[in-house]
């Protein structure tokens, strides 16, 4: 009897075993889990974004069913800005020019703005504004210097006994070159109104020109490659 119980007991589980081996052989007995993607190609502004939507099924994992997808091209990718139509300005004309981004893939226009950087600076040869004939300022006297670490060249150090309200900082003094306004050195000089430097300078200190109520126009030669 037990041994009729146990050989009934054995055939019982190989039956389920074998139910469960063959119950997803049939199309409609699949446990279809959610989609997944495959073979996706990204798109382009020239090329269709593409992929398989693939549905397997939860229990034995096999494919139920696959579907071609297509979402159409993708969007341009810009490439960094350029340039275009650009005019320097001058001390009686604007620097205007249109920014422009192109599709880095197929080259197309995606935007253009018309970008104006107001007008320039005086461009003194000869002694006069190449533009608006502006006399080149005479330097103005009376400015302190301090000769640099290197002992080769001069900061700006301070207004010293200068009346001018339109200071000109020169290039040299004591035949070394002027490189430098240094820290503070026209901080809450309120009737400075405008400032003029040279190419030679280099290096502007910190909060030199701090509370200078009255400053409105700072103009920098323009051979200065540094500002």
């Amino acid at each position: 009897m037990k041994t009729n119980l146990k050989l009934f007991i054995a055939l019982a589980l190989c039956l389920a075993l074998c139910f469960a081996l063959i119950s997803c052989n049939d199309e409609h007995a699949h446990s279809p889990s959610n989609p997944v993607i495959e073979n996706e190609v990204e798109g382009t502004c020239t090329t269709d974004h593409t992929y398989d939507e693939v549905v397997y099924c939860s229990t034995c994992n096999e494919e139920i069913s696959r579907t071609p997808r297509n979402e159409g091209k993708g969007d341009h990718s810009p490439a960094d800005a350029v340039a275009e139509n650009e005019v320097a300005g001058t001390c009686t004309t604007d620097h205007t020019y249109d920014e422009v981004f192109y599709c880095s893939t197929c080259n197309e226009e995606i935007s253009r703005t018309p970008r104006n950087e107001g007008k320039g600076q005086h461009n003194f040869v000869n002694g006069a504004c190449t533009s608006c004939n502006k006399p080149e300022p005479e330097p103005s006297e009376g400015l302190e210097f301090s000769l640099n670490f290197d002992r080769v060249s001069y900061s700006v150090s301070g207004i010293g006994t200068c009346t001018d309200t339109d200071v000109v900082i020169p290039s040299s003094y004591n035949d070394l070159p002027v490189t430098s306004i240094g820290i503070s050195a026209f901080s809450q000089c309120s009737s400075l109104t405008s400032i003029t430097i040279p190419d030679s300078v280099t290096g502007i200190g910190w909060i030199a020109f701090s509370q200078c109520s009255s400053l409105t126009e700072i103009t920098v030669d323009s051979n200065n490659t540094v500002y």
